[in-house]
Formats: structure tokens, sequence, C-alpha cells
């Protein structure tokens, strides 16, 4: 969900800027090690997207989800609100919900070693945060 929303991002930044963003991702690129090509080109016809003054608002859910499974139908909600050209992937049962996880930790654990990643992430967390639980 992170590089959706990185990628999401940077459509959404480029727009606001004139640009409008190709990206690709390369196939022969292992599931837990997806890459992407990012191109930004100018283009006078883009819009810039109201969704631009919200990107810094934006945080991360870390409340315990719910294991429920989705209904059909809500699987299918969720796949009509997809823009046109992206896809929905599900990753179900217990094995995917490892190899998610383990995604997930390995880019926190990168996130909070790379110095430059450390640097931007130490700038915007609130330590003293309080949540109502």
């Amino acid at each position: 969900m992170a590089i959706g929303a990185l990628l999401e991002n940077i459509r959404i930044a480029a727009a606001e800027y004139g640009h409008v963003v190709e990206i690709t991702r390369r196939l022969d690129s292992p599931e837990e090690k997806p890459t992407f090509d990012i191109v930004l080109r100018e283009d006078d016809t883009v819009r810039p997207d109201p969704l631009f003054p919200h990107i810094p608002l934006r945080s991360t859910q870390r409340r315990s989800l719910s294991p429920r499974p989705l209904s059909g139908l809500e699987k299918q909600r969720l796949e009509m609100a997809v823009a046109p050209n992206y896809q929905l992937v599900w990753l179900e049962g217990w094995a995917n919900k490892r190899r998610a996880a383990k995604l997930m930790f390995n880019n926190a654990k990168l996130r909070l070693t790379m110095p430059e990643a450390y640097e931007v992430h130490k700038s915007v967390i609130e330590g003293n945060a309080a949540f109502i639980t």
C-alpha cells in the first residue's frame, strides 16, 4: 500500500506543476521488491489535482484492522473505485499475508536506517502524538 500511496502522491504533485507521470513496473522485478520506472513529462492540458493540498496531511493508519474477510460485494465495490489504469490485487491467505508483512517490515527498516530517509521521517513524525483507542 505504501508503494501505491507513493506513486499516487507523485502523480498528484506532478499535476500541480504541469506534468503527467508515466509509471511502468518492471515486470522482471520480484513481487517482494517491485521496481518502477517513473518519467515526468510536461503537459499543457494537465489540470492540478484537488488532492494536492492534502499531501502533507496524509498519514498512516497504525491501528489493528479487522481480520474479517471482505465479502464479494465489498471487493467488487473497492475494485470499481480503482482508476482505469490501475489494478487491485488481493493478497489472501496466510502465506501472502506473511510475504506482505515481511515486505512492509523491510521497508520500515530501510526508512529507519538509510540516513536520507531517516532525516525525512525524523522531521515529520510526531513523537508525542496522542491517540484515542
